[in-house]
């Protein structure tokens, strides 16, 4: 029995001697929203964006563990094995992108794609600051 699997029965067994097995899976939806949320606050913090107060690489860590925790209600809450939809997945994505060359190229047309949106929007940028700049 692997780590996630016993994490998932503890979980279970944690909520359910408190009775908030009893929660509905769509209030833990709505909780785990809010915890994704806060590590998109996390990693705003992080990579700089989002300046108002100060990063912490900790902050994330317990964010990243309150929505695994939320993510493991909603499988229990359904009868979901985690551990195995898990093993499912990988199955699926080694078989979807078995050749790292197309894994490869796909991440190279999302950069171009990202890249391309990215000029568009400086240039845009610079239209308005020269308009603004005529109107003044």
């Amino acid at each position: 029995m692997g780590y996630l699997r016993e994490y998932q029965e503890w979980v279970e067994r944690f909520d359910r001697e408190r009775g908030w097995d009893l929660v509905p899976a769509t209030a833990t939806c709505t909780h785990l929203a809010e915890e994704v949320g806060e590590v998109a606050r996390a990693v705003l913090r992080l990579s700089e964006y989002k300046r108002d107060e100060p990063a912490s690489l900790d902050e994330l860590k317990q964010e990243l563990a309150d929505a695994v925790t939320f993510l493991v209600k909603l499988a229990y809450s359904f009868g979901i094995d985690l551990e195995e939809a898990l093993e499912q997945n990988r199955q699926k994505c080694e078989a979807r992108y078995a050749s790292v060359k197309a894994g490869r190229h796909e991440i190279e047309r999302f950069l171009d794609r990202e890249l391309t949106e990215l000029s568009r929007f400086r240039r845009e940028l610079d239209e308005r600051r020269s308009d603004d700049a005529r109107k003044r």
